[in-house]
């Protein structure tokens, strides 16, 4: 795939990641070949439900050109103290 494929297909990618996130979700291009999305109080299987959902889209979207997505879910634990 050349340059202007990939970059075509990352804004599919980025618009299904966008419209398939609740309201307090958040996502952000993490670099230039990779999406970060960030799902507030969701556990493993809701995640991987949130997964499957955008890959849907993304698939809907990009036609014939269709990149293999590579993912992560990582649990984020919050901390009740901060070191100073």
């Amino acid at each position: 795939m050349d340059e202007t494929v990939i970059q075509g297909q990352l804004e599919y990618l980025q618009h299904a990641v966008v419209s398939s996130l609740r309201k307090g979700d958040v996502t952000t291009k993490y670099s230039s070949i990779q999406v970060l999305a960030l799902l507030l109080d969701v556990n493993k299987e809701n995640a991987d439900m949130v997964v499957s959902r955008i890959l849907i889209r993304y698939r809907k979207e990009a036609g014939r050109e269709v990149m293999n997505v590579l993912y992560d879910i990582q649990q984020l634990m919050a901390c009740e103290e901060f070191d100073k």
